[in-house]
């Protein structure tokens, strides 16, 4: 279906015939496309807009963050009446009001890239945009494009200035090639040094900027993805500069994984101790299940000797969360043993040594994201991976339906 207008005398015209006229163009091909589009901030919004003006036929938007006022000098999506809102949730309606594809899905990933995006998005799409605006989340982009398999496109900008880089499989390099060990070390800023919980009051860093830097950097970041989705790159009017492997980076070292098995469930409604179950009805039996981060069950006070609950995964702990309840002394982590979980089996012993029943948890509760690639290690040490099959109906019900 698409749009057509019809004058006297003339055949009917598409709202894609102007694009459709260039030789090698598959129109049909971008309706069937599959793109995710990391940050909805300036970058992500011209890309959505481009994206949307000619007809990409399902986009993912992932963000976590609100609308502020300084947003709406470099945004073309965000209005006044939107501030406070989240930026994910407006960028995918306002995506969906411009498609010119009438057919066309533009979805919202409200949720923190590094610890809330499993690797079963990845997998379901077909080119990865990135749109960010911090070296932390762009790490984790990056690697999760490597173990998926998946080209990423990421964009960048500063001042006047912007970079775009374009990696696909098979790997030569990598994002995280082309940053420096003082880079990468900084990556993790938002985090507490001592524990690694969230820092208290962290703002990201505000990048000087103009929407004009954003819209030519989007630019390119969009021809390169019509070009990649038509088979067509490497883009021969461009200088290009290729970045070399960066010794013992991550890319010389993973693969894709495997194809992953699918079971009944999602993070949100399942316990580990029903996913427990169900591994071992389908023959893995004593399965150690990998936390995809540590989940902190308590924190031990040596002043005292007392014990506090905490219960929850570290990514979603802050630093000022952290004392004793009994001593109550905030600001004060001196003396403080957190009780970490990495694993299944951890918590066997932890409830053996009479815990509460942290089986009993939801997986989302113990920090596994929707879509999250489950790792799971058998008696032997083998590994093998599995997907709960209701994660991409509830966090996705329109990529759901395309892949049906």
């Amino acid at each position: 279906m698409a749009f057509h207008v019809r004058t006297s005398g003339r055949p009917a015209e598409t709202a894609t015939d102007r694009q459709e006229r260039i030789s090698w163009w598959s129109q049909e091909k971008l309706r069937q496309a599959r793109v995710m589009i990391v940050g909805a901030g300036a970058l992500g919004n011209e890309v959505i807009k481009n994206l949307a003006l000619v007809g990409v036929g399902y986009m993912v938007v992932v963000d976590f963050d609100d609308i502020e006022i300084s947003n709406l000098s470099r945004t073309a999506l965000f209005r006044q009446e939107d501030l406070g809102k989240r930026k994910a949730l407006v960028a995918a309606q306002r995506g969906r009001e411009l498609n010119v594809e009438p057919s066309a899905a533009v979805e919202a990933l409200d949720a923190d890239l590094v610890w809330e995006v499993g690797l079963g998005l990845y997998r379901r799409v077909d080119l990865v945009l990135g749109c960010l605006d911090n070296l932390e989340a762009r790490l984790a982009m990056n690697r999760a494009c490597l173990l998926t398999g998946r080209p990423l496109i990421d964009g960048g900008i500063r001042e006047l200035a912007g970079s775009v880089y374009v990696f696909q499989p098979p790997f030569r390099s990598c994002f995280s090639c082309a940053t420096t060990k003082r880079e990468r070390a900084a990556a993790r800023s938002r985090y507490d040094s001592c524990f690694q919980t969230l820092r208290r009051g962290y703002a990201q860093g505000r990048l000087a900027t103009v929407q004009m830097t954003s819209a030519l950097i989007a630019a390119l970041q969009c021809e390169l993805a019509l070009k990649w989705l038509h088979q067509r790159l490497p883009l021969p009017y461009f200088d290009t500069t290729a970045v070399s492997r960066r010794p013992q980076c991550e890319c010389e070292a993973l693969a894709p994984l495997p194809d992953s098995a699918t079971i009944a469930g999602s993070s949100t409604t399942t316990t580990l101790r029903a996913l427990r179950a169900s591994l071992q009805a389908a023959g893995l039996e004593e399965a150690v299940v990998k936390f995809p981060a540590s989940f902190v069950a308590g924190v031990e006070c040596m002043r005292c000797g007392r014990d506090s609950e905490i219960r929850r995964p570290l990514p979603r702990l802050r630093s000022e969360e952290l004392q004793c309840r009994w001593c109550r002394r905030p600001g004060d982590r001196e003396g403080l043993q957190l009780h970490y979980l990495s694993d299944s089996l951890e918590v066997l012993e932890a409830e053996a040594a009479g815990g509460e029943p942290l089986q009993d948890l939801t997986l989302a509760q113990l920090g596994f994201p929707q879509l999250h690639v489950y790792g799971v290690q058998d008696r032997r040490g083998g590994m093998h991976y599995f997907e709960l099959a209701n994660d991409i109906h509830e966090a996705l019900p329109n990529l759901a339906k395309r892949l049906s």
